[in-house]
């Protein structure tokens, strides 16, 4: 959507550099995605991204009401409530379509809205797999607010970990090994140093929940589907 940015990339693409980018990010973390990768990035303008940003902060606005939760009572049938649960939800991802405005110019509309992480690791590796294969200025980046690659996993770390044993806190999937988006489990898994597990996994006794691990037990203490949270004692916040 820059002009000179995408003319840039598209005479200097090519099938092999294209290949070699898709065999980096399998060997990251030993699994190819079985989704189709992009051959490019989409370079998005000053102008539009703040379009984006304004429409974000407009949800959260909604979202940040005091009554939104009595509001929305009605959205989920009973047995889909989960007890214990926040106020709101540590995280919010939300998915846009870049729309002709009408009037010459693009705006931003609203696709989904979810309350989980979702591809937070392997977006950043996919990121920087463009930059190291093709012409990407180094001006230009995937995140915000003047955060590096490195600091944007370890505020992850920090949210998602915090100062409970890695151990303790899972990747909860039905049958991980399955899913599409997999390889976001396992970034996910060697850069915070936690597990991905099947429900299946997950023992029960008495108020604890834990799982097996070389012959020993590990209590969970959290779970970064963003569904619900298990401890011992009571839900963590």
């Amino acid at each position: 959507m820059i002009p000179s940015l995408r003319r840039s990339f598209n005479e200097k693409f090519t099938v092999a550099k294209y290949e070699a980018m898709q065999d980096w990010i399998a060997r990251q973390h030993g699994h190819r995605a079985v989704f189709r990768i992009a051959e490019t990035p989409v370079f998005i303008p000053d102008d539009l991204l703040e379009k984006v940003k304004k429409a974000c902060d407009d949800v959260i606005d909604v979202i940040l009401q005091p009554d939104f939760k009595t509001r929305t009572q009605g959205a989920l049938v009973m047995d889909k409530n989960v007890p214990n649960e926040p106020a709101h939800s540590t995280f919010l991802q939300m998915d846009f379509g870049i729309c002709e405005d009408g009037n010459g110019g693009f705006t931003p509309q609203l696709i989904e809205l979810q309350g989980f992480p979702s591809l937070y690791c392997y977006q950043d590796l996919a990121s920087r797999a463009y930059k190291k294969f093709f012409p990407v200025p180094d001006d230009y980046t995937h995140l915000f607010n003047g955060l590096t690659s490195e600091s944007y996993i370890e505020l992850l770390r920090e949210v998602i970990v915090g100062d409970t044993p890695p151990a303790q806190v899972i990747l909860l999937e039905l049958e991980p090994h399955k899913q599409t988006t997999q390889i976001d489990f396992w970034a996910t898994r060697d850069l915070l140093g936690i597990p991905v597990l099947c429900i299946t996994d997950l023992k029960v006794s008495g108020r604890s929940v834990y799982y097996e691990k070389m012959a020993r037990r590990s209590l969970c203490a959290r779970s970064t589907t963003g569904s619900f949270s298990m401890s011992s004692g009571p839900a963590p916040t």
